[in-house]
């Protein structure tokens, strides 16, 4: 007789209790038992010959999970799904994580100027998250900071994949591909999207074009694997971030846009699924400024506005407004929080709540998250009749 003890971890890295584990013993034939809160059970074979078996899991909530494995003839095995290896074990088979079954989100279209979700048009609640993938890939905890997104009823966090400014974050460092993929796990078990901003600061990395050209890749492909449930920016603010975006190909699979231009700029042509653009950050009286007063007269990008080649005919999103915070030139009234959310709301297709904690990942304060709060009821109030 042998042991195999299975040790089940989720792709949150959490132990999974009460999963049914099951061993291939024979032709239709399985032995199985449920794991405890450790997620741990013990499965005892009386046949020592087995030396090749399939597992299998099963749990409420999670993907159905299936692996060949090889168990060697006569030896106990410690089988480590998604539960970090033992270097004084080097025998114990390693295994990828149990899934979380996603839940609530469905894929995003575009329609001409609009999103659509289930066939109903779409506007994005967003906010900006900066280091949520930094943070992650210093192996901090950020649920708690999804969950107080959530909470406050934003539905898509805006983050860098790479920055140099407001945290030296360079993806070289990190294993940059699987840490995002568990990020967008971690963010759809919470119901949101993630609006990836690939380049940022790329120009003080000192980044080559080719390593840009693969990391590109890369990043859509990882988005591309969710099915269009999340958003990829090519790159914030491209003339002083080192970026052209011309020579980037449009990635398939995933709703992208060729990145945001500065102060007022019109979207790039050619355009992408979608468009970005930054409203001038003085406060001039053109039509994009970012007085709240303004927003309205932004949704004239639609059509075409200064020397843009051609109406964009496409989803605007404008993904850095006036930021909320309490340095000079920044808002700290709920009221002002609501005034954005229902303008952007009702004449573009995207609101983004932007603050310098959001910018830091930090957990907000509460007059920051009371200005958050209203801001998506502002939202919420401009989307009533679509």
């Amino acid at each position: 007789m042998k042991q195999i003890e299975v040790v089940v971890w989720n792709n949150l890295q959490a132990p999974v209790d009460s999963a049914f584990v099951e061993l291939n013993i024979g032709p239709n034939e399985w032995q199985g038992l449920s794991t405890d809160f450790q997620g741990i059970c013990n499965i005892f074979l009386e046949n020592d010959y087995l030396d090749a078996s399939h597992l299998r899991i099963t749990k409420d909530g999670y993907v159905p999970y299936g692996q060949h494995v090889a168990l060697g003839i006569h030896d106990n095995r410690i089988i480590r799904v998604g539960y970090p290896p033992d270097p004084n074990s080097p025998n114990d088979i390693i295994l990828p994580p149990l899934q979380v079954l996603v839940t609530g989100l469905e894929p995003v279209t575009v329609n001409g100027l609009d999103f659509l979700v289930n066939g109903q048009r779409y506007k994005i609640k967003g906010f900006t998250d900066f280091l949520l993938l930094y943070r992650k890939a210093q192996g901090q905890d950020v649920g708690p900071i999804l969950q107080q997104r959530k909470e406050m009823g934003v539905d898509t966090l805006r983050f860098f994949t790479m920055c140099y400014n407001i945290a030296f974050f360079d993806p070289r460092n990190y294993d940059i591909y699987n840490i995002l993929s568990d990020l967008l796990n971690e963010l759809e078990f919470y119901g949101l999207r993630a609006y990836c901003t690939c380049f940022a600061d790329r120009q003080l990395l000192n980044m080559p074009d080719s390593y840009c050209l693969d990391h590109h890749g890369k990043i859509t492909q990882v988005l591309a694997s969710k099915g269009s449930l999340h958003f990829y920016d090519l790159v914030n603010e491209f003339e002083q971030n080192g970026i052209n975006p011309p020579m980037f190909p449009q990635p398939i699979g995933v709703l992208s846009g060729s990145g945001s231009r500065t102060n007022n700029a019109p979207p790039l042509n050619p355009y992408w699924d979608f468009v970005q653009y930054h409203p001038r950050r003085d406060g001039d009286n053109y039509y994009f400024s970012k007085y709240l007063t303004d927003i309205p007269n932004q949704a004239e990008v639609y059509y075409g506005v200064q020397d843009m080649p051609g109406p964009a005919l496409r989803p605007v999103i404008p993904d850095e407004p006036r930021g909320f915070g309490y340095k000079s030139g920044r808002l700290s009234d709920p009221k002002d929080g609501y005034t954005m959310g229902f303008l952007h709301t009702r004449f573009q297709n995207a609101a983004f709540f932007h603050s310098d904690q959001g910018i830091s990942s930090e957990l907000l304060d509460d007059t920051m998250r009371a200005c958050c709060v209203s801001f998506v009821k502002g939202c919420d109030d401009a989307a009533q009749g679509y």
